[in-house]
């Protein structure tokens, strides 16, 4: 897989990869989902491994599907939007497991990928902001734990309350097209609450 582009340093041409991606050997690889490059550059995972949070493991983590032997977020993944090997077209992004041309539901366009910048350990308040290891991102900041009324699902700082993919308990997905809402995964949401891209949110239009 190679997304970048080249440029000249000098007389040489170097490729410069997309933010949340690594040069390894010339080809741009995501090092937390990679199961050849998982961690780091050829830190290849033995078989039947996936590669989640930039761990070789067997199964992959909250919020990621194993496709093909790759950790995917099928609500962001551009190559894998809402379902494996699902590709957005060119000009959209996958946003919410939907490919939109424009990021929605509180995500943030990095480099082609929909970032969520508030627990995103890659991306943790801005693009290409990586959290240190064994700190998770909250609320956009990096730290050793989550913040009040959130959990650590795999590194990943989650509102069990309202996330879809997290509802009530870290992994635990809700059914297409129900929602999350205290806890609990519903068909709509709750009084005052509102549908953000399958999250019950409050009705704030800057929540969405």
């Amino acid at each position: 897989m190679r997304i970048g582009s080249g440029v000249h340093v000098g007389h040489v041409c170097a490729l410069t990869c997309q933010t949340g991606l690594t040069n390894c050997g010339g080809s741009c690889r995501d090092l937390q989902t990679d199961v050849a490059h998982c961690g780091t550059c050829a830190n290849a995972c033995s078989g039947g491994q996936v590669c989640s949070g930039g761990i070789c493991t067997t199964s992959c983590g909250p919020g990621l599907t194993d496709c093909t032997g790759v950790c995917r977020d099928l609500l962001s993944n551009n190559a894998n939007c809402g379902m494996c090997g699902n590709a957005c077209l060119s000009g959209t992004v996958c946003s919410a497991g939907t490919c939109n041309t424009t990021c929605t539901g509180g995500f943030t366009d990095c480099g082609g990928l929909c970032r969520d910048l508030t627990s995103d350990l890659s991306n943790c308040r801005m693009c290409g902001r990586t959290c240190a290891a064994g700190e998770v991102c909250s609320a956009g900041v990096c730290q050793i734990s989550c913040g009040s009324g959130l959990t650590n699902c795999g590194g990943i700082c989650r509102d069990l309350t309202t996330d879809s993919n997290n509802c009530g308990g870290c992994g635990n997905a809700c059914a297409s097209g129900n929602v999350c809402s205290s806890s609990a995964c519903q068909v709509s949401c709750q009084m005052g609450l509102t549908n953000c891209a399958g999250s019950c949110r409050g009705r704030f239009p800057m929540l969405c």
